[in-house]
């Protein structure tokens, strides 16, 4: 568990990723300098200005990565993901397609609209 207090931004957006199955051959170092590179990009924004959730979907769907990123400023997400794009990553990603983008609503607002 964190110590960190949960943040509760405006937005959030979900995001699928298709890997390229040639990543799963490169050597652990490469991978590791990868993983590094793409966390590094992350790291000036992902608590000040966006918040990352990370899950795997393997057999949902032709996904493997799914990736909510929550953030109180749309701009900041698309920033996000230019420079993620120009990492070495990169490179192996066949799809980032952000599918969803959601206003945080409490759930009482969302029944109250529904009926």
């Amino acid at each position: 568990m964190s110590d960190k207090p949960e943040l509760r931004r405006q937005f959030v957006t979900w995001t699928m990723y298709r890997l390229d199955p040639a990543v799963r051959r490169l050597e652990a170092e490469a991978k590791a300098a990868m993983k590094e590179e793409f966390a590094a990009a992350l790291a000036e924004k992902d608590e000040e200005y966006i918040q990352l959730n990370t899950t795997y979907s393997f057999g949902l769907d032709d996904q493997e990565v799914v990736v909510a990123f929550e953030t109180d400023i749309a701009a900041d997400f698309l920033d996000l993901v230019q420079e993620l794009r120009e990492t070495e990553a990169s490179k192996y990603t066949l799809r980032d397609t952000p599918m969803f983008t959601c206003v945080r609503t409490e759930m009482p607002a969302i029944l109250d609209e529904l009926l």
